[in-house]
Protein backbone atom coordinates (compact mmCIF):
# COMPACT_ATOMS: atom_id res chain seq x y z
CA UNK A 1 0.00 0.00 0.00
CA UNK A 2 2.88 2.39 0.69
CA UNK A 3 4.93 1.39 -2.34
CA UNK A 4 8.40 -0.02 -2.69
CA UNK A 5 10.09 -2.20 -5.24
CA UNK A 6 12.56 -4.33 -3.31
CA UNK A 7 13.45 -5.74 0.08
CA UNK A 8 16.73 -6.88 1.64
CA UNK A 9 16.39 -10.66 1.94
CA UNK A 10 19.93 -11.71 2.88
CA UNK A 11 21.88 -9.58 5.33
CA UNK A 12 24.70 -9.97 7.80
CA UNK A 13 22.17 -9.36 10.55
CA UNK A 14 19.56 -11.91 9.41
CA UNK A 15 19.42 -15.58 10.37
CA UNK A 16 19.00 -18.37 7.81
CA UNK A 17 15.36 -18.67 8.92
CA UNK A 18 14.95 -14.91 8.35
CA UNK A 19 16.19 -15.31 4.75
CA UNK A 20 13.39 -17.71 3.92
CA UNK A 21 10.71 -15.74 5.77
CA UNK A 22 11.66 -12.50 4.05
CA UNK A 23 11.98 -14.29 0.69
CA UNK A 24 8.39 -15.50 1.11
CA UNK A 25 7.27 -11.91 1.79
CA UNK A 26 9.14 -10.73 -1.31
CA UNK A 27 7.35 -13.35 -3.37
CA UNK A 28 3.93 -12.65 -1.84
CA UNK A 29 4.21 -8.90 -2.44
CA UNK A 30 5.99 -9.05 -5.81
CA UNK A 31 9.14 -7.38 -4.51
CA UNK A 32 12.61 -7.69 -5.95
CA UNK A 33 15.24 -9.12 -3.58
CA UNK A 34 18.60 -7.72 -2.57
CA UNK A 35 21.46 -8.73 -0.30
CA UNK A 36 23.93 -6.74 1.76
CA UNK A 37 26.59 -7.59 4.31
CA UNK A 38 25.67 -4.61 6.54
CA UNK A 39 29.35 -4.20 7.32
CA UNK A 40 29.83 -1.08 9.42
CA UNK A 41 33.43 -1.42 10.55
CA UNK A 42 35.96 -3.64 12.29
CA UNK A 43 34.10 -3.42 15.59
CA UNK A 44 31.70 -6.01 14.08
CA UNK A 45 34.10 -8.92 13.42
CA UNK A 46 31.32 -11.49 12.94
CA UNK A 47 30.32 -9.82 9.65
CA UNK A 48 32.60 -10.56 6.71
CA UNK A 49 32.38 -7.83 4.10
CA UNK A 50 31.04 -9.27 0.86
CA UNK A 51 30.65 -12.84 2.16
CA UNK A 52 26.97 -13.73 2.03
CA UNK A 53 24.94 -16.76 1.06
CA UNK A 54 23.07 -16.67 -2.23
CA UNK A 55 19.49 -15.43 -2.32
CA UNK A 56 16.98 -18.22 -1.65
CA UNK A 57 15.62 -20.01 -4.71
CA UNK A 58 12.72 -18.16 -6.30
CA UNK A 59 13.91 -14.67 -5.39
CA UNK A 60 13.96 -12.15 -8.20
CA UNK A 61 17.24 -10.22 -7.68
CA UNK A 62 17.10 -6.46 -8.02
CA UNK A 63 20.26 -6.58 -10.16
CA UNK A 64 18.82 -9.02 -12.74
CA UNK A 65 18.36 -6.33 -15.41
CA UNK A 66 21.42 -4.22 -14.68
CA UNK A 67 23.99 -3.87 -17.41
CA UNK A 68 27.66 -3.10 -17.07
CA UNK A 69 28.97 -0.32 -19.25
CA UNK A 70 32.63 0.01 -20.04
Amino acid sequence: EVGGEAIVVVSGSHSREDYFTIAAHAHDFGLLASAGSDYHGPEHPWIELGHLPALPRGCNPIWKDWTVSS
